[in-house]
């Protein structure tokens, strides 16, 4: 039905990416988007991790505990 839907002529005009139409297309042309996403933003993620555990180990020190 999508097909269908997509192959009429008021679609047709539009000359879509037919790389992104329909749902699986979009569906996996969006999971690489996210995926790039998230493979820049961990390294950030990571290293502000890093930062609280310091933080929080020292907090521990500075309170006596072992």
């Amino acid at each position: 039905m999508e097909l269908a839907y997509f192959s009429t002529d008021v679609w047709k005009k539009e000359d879509l990416d037919s790389s992104r139409v329909g749902v699986d297309k979009l569906q996996s042309f969006l999971e690489e988007i996210l995926d790039s996403d998230i493979e820049c933003e961990l390294p950030k993620v990571r290293e502000d991790i890093r930062v609280l555990f310091r933080e929080k180990k020292k907090e521990l020190v500075e309170l006596g505990a072992k």
